[in-house]
């Protein structure tokens, strides 16, 4: 083939599939939740939940946080975190519902401040 017809052929492939992630990211996305939509039926769902920030604690490179979105108040770790978070400050934690110790709790793939 020529250079020219391989040039086209990737473009148009290259195209196509940003095109389809483009498309489909919406249904991947976690659906976005309130605290008091949580129950132990959901561990292990991918979520994502805004709210403000009750208690933050830091420890071992781990960030622990409480984030209360009005309609409960919940625990969010992130692991081998380096983010510093103030309290009463809004963020949007994208991650999975796990129980620790008798307790939900997010585990945090994203924070967004």
């Amino acid at each position: 083939m020529r250079k020219k017809t391989v040039y086209r052929i990737s473009v148009t492939l290259s195209l196509i599939g940003l095109s389809i992630m483009f498309f489909t990211e919406p249904m991947v996305s976690p659906a976005e939740h309130e605290v008091e939509e949580l129950d132990e039926s959901m561990t292990g769902e991918h979520i994502k939940l805004t709210g403000e920030v009750v208690n933050f604690n830091t420890g071992s490179g781990h960030l622990f946080l409480d984030i209360s979105d009005g309609t409960g108040e919940i625990n969010v770790v992130e692991f081998d975190s380096e983010t510093w978070i103030d309290t009463d400050r809004e963020v949007t934690v994208q991650g999975y519902v796990d129980i620790y110790e008798g307790d939900l709790q997010i585990i945090a793939e994203s924070l967004e401040q």
